[in-house]
């Protein structure tokens, strides 16, 4: 945080290209190539699916978060302690023996948040109750959970995300008009033609020009498709 507000703002402390600064490489996270230039996705969730994202708001802002192709529906919100999860977040840190604190002008110790590290935690196993490498929210949760505003309800695109709160949507990767049970939850073109995925981000400008933005895949199923790419679009 600068004196005039955030120095950078980044989802899930990950920048565009998901490569490590201590390391060109995540394990956990997916690497993708696409026109000879590969990147580390995080999320690559299954066509057909419906995942439950909960985004906590550590920044001073209020981010109106959009996602590329799928829509979604806003669960609710709730408050958290901030200092304590801040602390804690800062905790999982594991350190770095190449990577310099400017604080300190030595290696980050353990304990010591790193910019742009992405999650501190293993993505898939950091955290037991969900996927994201972060440590567990519901610990610091306090105060009600707040339904969706009347003009919040129903399938949407972009949520506003307001700070000290962790915000929870339901994000479908299969078009909407269809029910869950449907035996054929999916979309009638292949969401991974070319390999080259979509995105979800801030949609303030200078938020998503500046990497507060990921890039996501979705897994095709093996079937057929009525739209097909180069011959009906």
């Amino acid at each position: 945080m600068g004196m005039g507000g955030p120095l950078e703002v980044l989802v899930n402390n990950t920048k565009w290209s998901g490569k490590h600064p201590d390391e060109p490489v995540r394990a956990d996270f997916t690497p993708v190539t696409v026109g000879g230039v590969t990147e580390y996705y995080s999320e690559v969730p299954d066509e057909g699916d419906t995942e439950v994202w909960e985004i906590v708001n550590l920044t001073a802002d209020a981010h109106p978060i959009h996602t590329h192709l799928t829509q979604f529906q806003l669960i609710n919100r709730q408050a958290f302690n901030v200092s304590k999860y801040n602390a804690a977040y800062a905790a999982s840190f594991p350190g770095s023996q190449t990577l310099i604190d400017p604080m300190t002008g030595l290696p980050y110790a353990p304990g010591v948040y790193i910019p742009a590290f992405g999650p501190p935690l293993d993505y898939n196993t950091g955290n037991a109750r969900a996927l994201g490498g972060n440590p567990d929210i519901v610990p610091f949760l306090q105060g009600p959970v707040k339904p969706p505003n009347p003009n919040e309800a129903g399938w949407k695109d972009t949520v506003i995300m307001f700070p000290g709160q962790v915000t929870r949507i339901a994000v479908r990767f299969a078009p909407m008009e269809k029910p869950v049970n449907d035996p054929n939850l999916n979309y009638p073109f292949d969401p991974n033609a070319e390999g080259h995925g979509f995105v979800w981000h801030c949609h303030i400008v200078d938020h998503e020009d500046n990497e507060m933005m990921r890039p996501y895949k979705v897994n095709p199923k093996a079937v057929t498709r009525t739209i097909v790419q180069g011959t009906d679009y």
